[in-house]
């Protein structure tokens, strides 16, 4: 009664098929490629690998802002896969991270930032390209590219925290005015 051996075994329930892929013998083994062909989704850019061949999204969330009406973003999502190679040599240290947004509620995309000075950032990629023989990167060309790729500055604050603080000054000012 539903349970079938074949496939599963036996006494397997689940209607779901197993993600299969293709074994390839290796000198270590077998290496495991993924099926399907690379797609680009609808809604945020995104690159994905789908067996089916009228997929549409890369997953349940963008299927969903389709069918309700928002707005596609287009292009690719914003992040390490944009970025030149001085800023994700930088992020792969650990020198970039996401500083923003604060909430998971706000449909914003995520913001980047140094998360050390600029200067300890530019002494460990010219430590990092020095050692891999890559040349110099001259301070100026690393402020240009962190500008090209939106990578804010070093602060201690986030973006968002910066906003309030400004807005409870203004109120604090409101507030002194009356009294």
């Amino acid at each position: 009664m539903g349970r079938h051996p074949g496939r599963y075994g036996s006494g397997h329930r689940s209607g779901r098929y197993p993600i299969t892929t293709n074994t390839v013998a290796a000198p270590s083994g077998p290496v495991r490629t993924p099926r399907g062909r690379e797609r680009t989704c609808d809604q945020c850019g995104a690159t994905y690998r789908s067996i089916r061949s009228n997929s549409r999204f890369c997953a349940t969330p963008c299927r969903k802002r389709a069918h309700r009406g928002t707005a596609a973003t287009g292009g690719p999502k914003s992040g390490p896969g944009t970025w030149s190679p001085i800023s994700r040599a930088l992020h792969k240290a650990g020198y970039i991270g996401p500083i923003g947004p604060v909430s998971s509620r706000v449909a914003k995309p995520p913001t980047f930032g140094l998360l050390v000075g600029p200067r300890t950032a530019h002494e460990e990629l010219a430590y990092q390209f020095n050692r891999k023989g890559w040349g110099v990167v001259t301070r100026e060309e690393f402020d240009a590219t962190l500008r090209a790729d939106g990578i804010r500055g070093f602060t201690s604050r986030s973006p968002e925290s910066n906003e309030r603080k400004r807005w409870q000054d203004r109120q604090r000012q409101r507030l002194a005015r009356t009294e």
